[in-house]
């Protein structure tokens, strides 16, 4: 008979690990529906190294999926959801 067992594995370099809680699917999301998550809420439970001091385990976070150049005219002026770079987490 086998036993199946969690190892502990420490959090990537420069990542956080939440629990989600809630989660939503708006138009852009669906073009990451196979691909992972979309915006949503939860609880850090796994904070990697290399990561902002302000985040703590047990804290309570929303995602932004995604990820702009933040360099460009249009970032520049604020408008990060119609960066030519724009990618999604």
């Amino acid at each position: 008979m086998y036993k199946l067992h969690h190892a502990k594995r420490r959090q990537p370099f420069g990542e956080i690990k939440f629990k989600v809680a809630w989660c939503g699917i708006c138009g852009s999301d669906i073009h990451e529906f196979l691909d992972g998550p979309f915006s949503g809420s939860g609880t850090v439970v796994a904070i990697g190294p290399d990561v902002d001091p302000k985040f703590e385990v047990g804290q309570q976070v929303c995602v932004e999926p995604t990820i702009s150049c933040r360099k460009c005219s249009v970032c520049q002026a604020a408008l990060y959801n119609i960066c030519p770079d724009l990618s999604f987490v």
